[in-house]
């Protein structure tokens, strides 16, 4: 199987409302021009209008962030997310070392994103989703799903230091990419996780 190129991941958000996307739009833009991240970031691109879309996003050459508007794909809830979406066809690192790099890009920068207090924005590291998004190569099919599970289930074992966690997906269809839900106890805190991908 080849190695993925375009992955996906999503935070849950937290807190007692959801985070204002207008309040977003300076911030990321604030970011771009202090270059508060090591991604190569370009604009800000306001979805706020599409119905179940990506909200407001910070777009990049190989990078996007974001926070959605709560309702993305059927996800309840809001949700920060981090793409790698530049496919670099002589890359053949192991899919776990791909996993290592964008799961500190992203816990960075949801690190980032908590510290602007006027956003009031709680990430939750303990509920992510993890989507393939090289549809072709890595088709959504009970088979694929086989596959990547064992390695999936021990990327996330070292992430949180522990197999307390649920590892599951929706049900396999060959017409969306590939999708993982991980839920990890309450208490995986996003320091604590940060400090671990570092290490």
């Amino acid at each position: 199987m080849q190695q993925p190129q375009r992955l996906s991941l999503r935070f849950e958000m937290t807190g007692p409302s959801p985070v204002d996307l207008g309040d977003v739009i300076p911030v990321f833009h604030r970011w771009i021009q202090d270059s508060r991240t090591d991604a190569m970031l370009i604009d800000v691109a306001d979805y706020r209008h599409v119905q179940a879309g990506p909200g407001v996003v910070m777009v990049g050459h190989a990078d996007d962030f974001g926070i959605d508007n709560g309702v993305q794909a059927g996800v309840a809830g809001q949700g920060f997310y981090y793409v790698r979406k530049h496919a670099r066809l002589r890359d053949t690192q192991p899919f776990p070392v791909r996993l290592r790099e964008i799961w500190a890009r992203a816990l960075a920068t949801a690190h980032l994103l908590e510290q602007e207090a006027e956003l009031r924005a709680q990430v939750n590291p303990a509920c992510v989703r993890l989507v393939v998004l090289d549809r072709l190569r890595y088709p959504f099919t009970p088979e694929a799903l086989r596959g990547a599970q064992d390695a999936l289930r021990a990327f996330f074992a070292e992430a949180y230091g522990t197999d307390d966690f649920v590892l599951d997906h929706p049900p396999p269809d060959a017409r969306l990419p590939m999708t993982w839900r991980v839920a990890a106890p309450q208490g995986a805190a996003l320091d604590a996780l940060r400090a671990r991908a570092v290490a």
